[in-house]
Protein backbone atom coordinates (compact mmCIF):
# COMPACT_ATOMS: atom_id res chain seq x y z
CA UNK A 1 0.00 0.00 0.00
CA UNK A 2 2.77 2.46 0.87
CA UNK A 3 4.30 2.17 -2.60
CA UNK A 4 0.93 2.64 -4.29
CA UNK A 5 0.16 5.62 -2.10
CA UNK A 6 3.53 7.18 -2.98
CA UNK A 7 2.59 6.95 -6.65
CA UNK A 8 -0.79 8.56 -6.02
CA UNK A 9 0.61 11.34 -3.87
CA UNK A 10 3.25 11.93 -6.55
CA UNK A 11 0.46 12.22 -9.13
CA UNK A 12 -1.34 14.76 -6.97
CA UNK A 13 1.86 16.79 -6.49
CA UNK A 14 2.50 16.70 -10.24
CA UNK A 15 -1.11 17.72 -10.89
CA UNK A 16 -0.67 20.73 -8.59
CA UNK A 17 2.37 21.84 -10.59
CA UNK A 18 0.61 21.26 -13.92
CA UNK A 19 -2.36 23.29 -12.65
CA UNK A 20 -0.05 26.13 -11.53
CA UNK A 21 1.66 26.13 -14.94
CA UNK A 22 -1.70 26.11 -16.69
CA UNK A 23 -3.01 28.95 -14.57
CA UNK A 24 -0.01 31.12 -15.50
CA UNK A 25 -0.53 30.31 -19.18
CA UNK A 26 -4.29 30.96 -18.90
CA UNK A 27 -3.71 34.36 -17.26
CA UNK A 28 -1.30 35.26 -20.09
CA UNK A 29 -3.91 34.29 -22.69
CA UNK A 30 -1.84 31.34 -23.90
CA UNK A 31 -4.76 28.96 -24.42
CA UNK A 32 -2.69 26.21 -26.12
CA UNK A 33 -0.24 25.94 -23.23
CA UNK A 34 -3.02 26.26 -20.66
CA UNK A 35 -5.05 23.53 -22.32
CA UNK A 36 -2.06 21.16 -22.32
CA UNK A 37 -1.23 21.83 -18.67
CA UNK A 38 -4.84 21.48 -17.48
CA UNK A 39 -5.26 18.31 -19.54
CA UNK A 40 -2.15 16.89 -17.87
CA UNK A 41 -3.42 17.88 -14.42
CA UNK A 42 -6.79 16.27 -15.08
CA UNK A 43 -5.16 13.05 -16.28
CA UNK A 44 -3.04 12.84 -13.12
CA UNK A 45 -6.00 13.63 -10.86
CA UNK A 46 -8.27 11.13 -12.58
CA UNK A 47 -5.60 8.48 -12.05
CA UNK A 48 -5.33 9.30 -8.33
CA UNK A 49 -8.58 11.06 -7.47
CA UNK A 50 -9.28 9.06 -4.33
CA UNK A 51 -5.93 10.08 -2.89
CA UNK A 52 -6.35 13.84 -3.36
CA UNK A 53 -6.76 15.51 0.06
CA UNK A 54 -9.64 17.66 -1.21
CA UNK A 55 -11.71 17.97 -4.35
CA UNK A 56 -10.73 21.62 -4.87
CA UNK A 57 -7.84 20.94 -7.23
CA UNK A 58 -10.00 18.73 -9.45
CA UNK A 59 -12.81 21.30 -9.54
CA UNK A 60 -10.43 24.15 -10.39
CA UNK A 61 -8.67 22.05 -13.03
CA UNK A 62 -11.95 21.09 -14.70
CA UNK A 63 -13.17 24.71 -14.71
CA UNK A 64 -9.96 26.06 -16.21
CA UNK A 65 -9.76 23.16 -18.67
CA UNK A 66 -13.26 23.98 -19.94
CA UNK A 67 -12.45 27.71 -20.06
CA UNK A 68 -9.28 26.97 -22.03
CA UNK A 69 -11.24 24.74 -24.40
CA UNK A 70 -13.77 27.53 -24.88
CA UNK A 71 -10.99 30.03 -25.58
CA UNK A 72 -9.70 27.71 -28.31
CA UNK A 73 -13.05 27.75 -30.14
CA UNK A 74 -12.39 31.21 -31.59
CA UNK A 75 -8.91 30.34 -32.86
CA UNK A 76 -7.88 28.79 -36.13
CA UNK A 77 -7.76 25.00 -35.85
CA UNK A 78 -4.54 23.60 -34.47
CA UNK A 79 -3.24 20.06 -34.48
CA UNK A 80 -5.69 19.28 -31.69
CA UNK A 81 -9.18 20.32 -32.74
CA UNK A 82 -11.44 21.55 -29.94
CA UNK A 83 -15.20 21.70 -30.39
CA UNK A 84 -18.04 23.09 -28.33
CA UNK A 85 -18.89 19.49 -27.49
CA UNK A 86 -15.53 19.19 -25.69
CA UNK A 87 -16.49 22.14 -23.49
CA UNK A 88 -19.94 20.64 -22.84
CA UNK A 89 -18.49 17.23 -21.92
CA UNK A 90 -15.92 18.71 -19.53
CA UNK A 91 -18.51 20.87 -17.76
CA UNK A 92 -21.07 18.05 -17.66
CA UNK A 93 -18.54 15.71 -15.99
CA UNK A 94 -17.78 18.44 -13.45
CA UNK A 95 -21.40 19.31 -12.71
CA UNK A 96 -22.52 15.67 -12.42
CA UNK A 97 -19.98 15.28 -9.62
CA UNK A 98 -20.65 18.73 -8.12
CA UNK A 99 -24.20 19.87 -9.00
CA UNK A 100 -24.08 22.59 -6.33
CA UNK A 101 -20.82 23.98 -7.69
CA UNK A 102 -19.85 27.42 -6.44
CA UNK A 103 -16.86 29.03 -8.15
CA UNK A 104 -15.22 32.42 -8.57
CA UNK A 105 -17.26 33.69 -11.52
CA UNK A 106 -15.19 36.87 -11.74
CA UNK A 107 -12.15 34.76 -12.73
CA UNK A 108 -13.86 33.86 -16.02
CA UNK A 109 -15.40 35.68 -18.98
CA UNK A 110 -19.20 36.17 -19.09
CA UNK A 111 -19.69 33.78 -22.05
CA UNK A 112 -18.00 31.02 -20.05
CA UNK A 113 -20.19 31.71 -17.02
CA UNK A 114 -23.25 31.54 -19.28
CA UNK A 115 -22.05 28.17 -20.60
CA UNK A 116 -21.62 26.87 -17.04
CA UNK A 117 -25.17 27.98 -16.23
CA UNK A 118 -26.52 26.34 -19.41
CA UNK A 119 -24.84 23.02 -18.56
CA UNK A 120 -25.94 23.31 -14.92
CA UNK A 121 -29.57 23.59 -16.07
CA UNK A 122 -29.14 20.54 -18.30
CA UNK A 123 -27.53 18.49 -15.50
CA UNK A 124 -30.25 19.50 -13.02
CA UNK A 125 -32.79 17.77 -15.30
CA UNK A 126 -30.84 14.49 -15.42
CA UNK A 127 -32.15 11.47 -13.50
CA UNK A 128 -31.07 11.16 -9.89
CA UNK A 129 -30.66 8.28 -7.49
CA UNK A 130 -29.72 7.47 -3.93
CA UNK A 131 -26.53 5.77 -2.77
CA UNK A 132 -26.68 3.48 0.24
CA UNK A 133 -23.37 2.73 2.00
CA UNK A 134 -23.11 0.08 4.71
CA UNK A 135 -20.17 -1.64 6.37
CA UNK A 136 -19.69 -5.15 7.70
CA UNK A 137 -20.72 -5.74 11.30
CA UNK A 138 -22.05 -2.18 11.35
CA UNK A 139 -18.57 -0.79 12.05
CA UNK A 140 -18.79 2.96 11.56
CA UNK A 141 -16.83 4.45 8.70
CA UNK A 142 -16.63 7.95 7.24
CA UNK A 143 -18.04 8.34 3.74
CA UNK A 144 -16.86 10.84 1.13
CA UNK A 145 -18.63 11.20 -2.20
CA UNK A 146 -16.66 13.07 -4.85
CA UNK A 147 -14.29 14.32 -2.18
CA UNK A 148 -17.07 15.78 -0.01
CA UNK A 149 -17.70 14.36 3.48
CA UNK A 150 -21.27 12.99 3.62
CA UNK A 151 -21.45 11.27 7.04
CA UNK A 152 -20.90 7.99 8.85
CA UNK A 153 -22.17 4.55 7.86
CA UNK A 154 -24.80 3.26 7.63
CA UNK A 155 -25.61 6.14 5.30
CA UNK A 156 -27.89 6.99 2.40
CA UNK A 157 -26.78 9.84 0.15
CA UNK A 158 -29.86 11.14 -1.62
CA UNK A 159 -30.24 12.91 -4.93
CA UNK A 160 -26.98 12.06 -6.71
CA UNK A 161 -27.12 12.90 -10.41
CA UNK A 162 -26.86 9.79 -12.57
CA UNK A 163 -23.24 9.31 -13.63
CA UNK A 164 -19.82 8.37 -12.28
CA UNK A 165 -19.01 9.27 -8.69
CA UNK A 166 -16.08 8.50 -6.45
CA UNK A 167 -17.08 6.97 -3.13
CA UNK A 168 -14.36 6.77 -0.50
CA UNK A 169 -14.95 4.90 2.76
CA UNK A 170 -12.53 5.37 5.66
CA UNK A 171 -12.55 3.35 8.88
CA UNK A 172 -9.85 3.38 11.52
CA UNK A 173 -7.58 0.38 11.17
CA UNK A 174 -8.72 -0.48 7.62
CA UNK A 175 -7.42 0.28 4.15
CA UNK A 176 -9.15 3.00 2.15
CA UNK A 177 -11.91 1.61 -0.07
Amino acid sequence: DAGANDVHYGNVASARQAFADGRVAFDRGEADAALQSFSNARFLLDASFGFAPTSGLLVDTMLYLAASQMAMLDRPMTEEEISERDVDVTLTKLLVRYPDLVYARDAFEPPFNSKVQQIHERVSKMPQGDLQVTTEADRPARVYVNGVYRGVTPLTVQGLVAGRHLVRVLAQGFAVT
